[in-house]
């Protein structure tokens, strides 16, 4: 776990670096040593989003949702990736996900 760990790190800073197109490739390689890394699928949710990659990033949160559901992390780069796109229908998807999560808390 350490390993995944190391590269979770070095994934962040890429991230604080500018660098997101590193930061997916160390995420990428957290989750073959732990496939179910929950901040390897934020950090490459995040990096997607700032590429632009907007589908490869909803994917990226949903699968850290899917690892923690109460972590509101990803719920939080997800809101903030429907919220600025005209596809209410997946915004209303979301919405209606978010305030069970909310209720449940």
């Amino acid at each position: 776990m350490s390993e995944a760990k190391g590269y979770l790190k070095a994934a962040k800073q890429a991230l604080k670096d500018d660098n997101p197109e590193y930061c997916i490739q160390l995420a990428e390689d957290a989750l073959k040593i732990d496939p179910k890394n929950y901040f390897a699928f934020v950090f490459i949710g995040k990096s997607s989003h700032l590429l632009q990659q907007i589908d490869p990033a909803i994917k990226a949160y949903k699968k850290a949702i899917e690892v923690d559901h109460d972590n509101i992390t990803a719920w939080k780069g997800l809101f903030l990736i429907v919220s600025n796109h005209n596809d209410y229908k997946q915004f209303f998807e979301f919405a209606g996900d978010y305030a069970e999560l909310l209720v449940s808390l």
